[in-house]
């Protein structure tokens, strides 16, 4: 859990230091973004949370995966890092790389052998968004090699992945919140003169 925090810590510090080094794009300064899906940046069905400055942010997700025929349920998680072209228009081009979650598999050959079904490792993404100033919509193709998952000896068997997943979300960055000012008015006495 140390490990995850750790990375969690230091991908958001990446993007906030990366971000005040770039100039490139139009986006005004801090964005942050809630989103629901379907796909390896959101740990199967799950929630996604990004923020970045600019062209560039990180994101954290959570998701659950369903069980199917000898493959069980998993409760997931992931970080990840995207860069953004486009940035301003009503469509953007991304790249990323996304650490952790990547599939729950099965293959006829591992039914007298001890394995684990639920793979986590490195990931390529190249994807789109479609957007308002509040409303979004997003979508990534995503490559996850077997060379780059993690204990691949718990893994036998498990070949690359290639995935498609979904989004919507809005862009929690453009809420104001603005308080009521109270004005107070001090009682005072009025000097009557005679």
């Amino acid at each position: 859990m140390r490990i995850l925090l750790s990375a969690i810590l230091s991908f958001f510090s990446f993007v906030y230091l990366y971000s005040q080094q770039s100039d490139q794009g139009n986006r005004e300064d801090f964005f942050l973004l809630s989103k629901i899906g379907r796909g390896i940046p959101y740990g199967g069905y799950g929630i996604n949370l990004e923020s970045g400055i600019k062209n560039i942010s990180g994101y954290i997700t959570l998701g659950y995966e369903t069980s199917r025929a000898r493959i069980p349920e998993s409760h997931n998680y992931g970080i990840g890092i995207r860069y953004y072209d486009n940035v301003n228009d009503y469509f953007n081009t991304r790249y990323g790389i996304n650490i952790g979650w990547v599939n729950n598999y099965f293959d006829e050959r591992l039914d007298t052998i001890s394995y684990n079904s639920n793979v986590y490792g490195a990931s390529i993404m190249l994807g789109g968004e479609f957007f308002t100033n509040f409303f979004l919509f997003d979508f990534d193709i995503t490559l996850s090699p077997s060379f780059l998952i993690f204990n691949p000896d718990s893994h036998p068997y498990y070949r690359n992945y290639i995935a498609l997943s979904a989004g919507l979300g809005f862009n929690l960055g453009v809420i104001k919140f603005k308080g009521k000012k109270k004005n107070i008015i001090e009682k005072k006495e009025i000097p009557q003169i005679n």
